[in-house]
């Protein structure tokens, strides 16, 4: 190797280096990347002159016994001038009719190899001679992917596939302070031959002139306390400068902070322990359980005992997603079987049960499981707003880092008024706006 070859090597090698120590580097900026790219590009450039010139110099060699009067495979190696010629990485092209060269990036980091062999390894040198294909596409960046520019829409997508009814059904209360205390009729108790709708008011009949009898309401309290529904996150100062989709409109939004808090609200007033949240209505005693006639199934029989059991005037049914196939398979009794749901997989799947709407929901507990059916009257759950959601920002907060701190923040509480489903005169029958699906089966 000759001392030229030898110092373009070690130039390539040095500016290889560098650039490893910058792509290594955790620290490096937009900068720095550049001149790492440059020195990858520098690194190639001095590799092929080196292995172009160790070929012209081992080509000279070899050429220094060309001419004499020597047989095939003689001194100087070389059939003919053809023959030194592809050893030197040139080819005839007929459409210039000249000996071209070679491009110097179909050369291998060793000895230069016979054309023939790299014409059988690169399926871009053609059939009838040793050309290069050098095309400008935009799936590379160094053949011209840099200069096309990737497109972006400044609009993020979301899917918002169930809505959150229960606001727009319940009995809202705004308050002014963290606790609210509301009075109510006391319905609770079971003597045979007297209604509960009145408190403990019962009429009796009196003869002329005789004592009446004394009867006064019983009354109970309600109180709501006001818990707290929160988001958090924290944002570069940057990223709020750059970004293309307005990163405080999707928080604000109802595709951020809002709807997920509106999501939580109503899960909770399904579900809620009434424990630092509001109570759901799955909890709660006001509601009654209904025994399912088999578990892990729905059938005509459930519905018709859960409405029987059910009290209030604009009733709605919640009914889980995973409980869709067995509702729209439903079928009426031996005698009348197609007298539920649908007639026929042509029309139009109906959004009613029994004349009611049907809300599905994720909200609610999977197939089988207590509550994953629901009829509800939502007038008589009590829905307490302290806050309505508020979002607030401070940069203040984590100013050494740059940051800036959003919150968003609901004030709620809610419940059913009742405290207990309500007997009926006959001393045993219960009936409460809401009627939930029970996991127990009925003996």
């Amino acid at each position: 190797m000759s001392k030229e070859v030898k110092e373009l090597y070690e130039k390539a090698e040095a500016a290889l280096k560098e650039a490893k120590e910058i792509f290594n580097n955790p620290d490096a900026d937009a900068q720095d990347a550049e001149r790492r790219d440059k020195l990858i590009n520098e690194s190639i450039t001095l590799k092929d002159r080196a292995l172009k010139v160790k070929e012209v110099e081992e080509g000279l060699k070899k050429l220094a016994g060309y001419g004499s009067e020597q047989k095939e495979g003689g001194a100087s190696g070389f059939r003919n001038l053809g023959h030194w010629l592809k050893e030197m990485g040139k080819y005839y092209d007929p459409r210039t009719a000249r000996y071209e060269e070679v491009h110097p990036s179909f050369r291998k980091e060793r000895e230069f190899k016979d054309i023939e062999e790299d014409r059988a390894q690169d399926p871009s040198w053609t059939s009838g001679h040793a050309s290069q294909r050098k095309d400008l596409v935009e799936n590379a960046g160094q053949s011209g992917g840099f200069l096309v520019p990737v497109e972006f829409r400044a609009e993020l997508l979301s899917m918002v596939y169930e809505d959150n009814p229960i606001r727009q059904l319940a009995t809202v209360i705004p308050m002014r302070r963290r606790q609210m205390d509301i009075p109510t009729l006391d319905q609770t108790g079971t003597t045979s031959g007297q209604t509960r709708q009145h408190g403990g008011i019962v009429a009796s009949w009196t003869e002329e002139a005789a004592t009446k009898n004394e009867t006064e309401p019983s009354f109970r309290k309600i109180q709501l306390v006001a818990h707290k529904l929160t988001c958090y996150t924290e944002a570069s100062d940057e990223m709020l400068a750059d970004d293309a989709v307005g990163l405080v409109a999707v928080l604000s939004g109802p595709q951020g902070w809002g709807g997920a808090i509106r999501w939580e609200e109503e899960y909770t007033f399904f579900r809620g322990t009434g424990v630092g949240q509001p109570l759901g209505v799955i909890n709660a005693g006001a509601t009654h359980r209904e025994p399912r006639q088999v578990a892990n199934q729905i059938n005509p029989l459930d519905l018709f005992n859960m409405l029987s059991h059910h009290q209030g005037e604009r009733p709605t049914w919640h009914i889980a997603r995973s409980a869709m196939p067995q509702i729209l398979n439903l079928n009426g009794p031996a005698g009348n079987p197609s007298y539920i749901w649908i007639t026929s997989a042509r029309d139009r799947t109906p959004m009613t049960l029994f004349g009611y709407p049907i809300d599905w929901t994720e909200k609610l507990p999977q197939l089988g499981q207590e509550g994953d059916i629901l009829l509800s009257d939502w007038s008589y759950y009590l829905i307490g707003d302290r806050q309505s959601i508020t979002i607030d920002s401070s940069q203040h907060y984590r100013f050494r880092s740059d940051l800036t701190a959003w919150r968003a923040v609901h004030r709620v509480d809610g419940q059913p008024w009742l405290s207990s489903p309500i007997t009926l005169a006959d001393g045993s029958w219960a009936v409460s706006p809401f009627v939930i699906l029970d996991d127990a089966v009925a003996t």
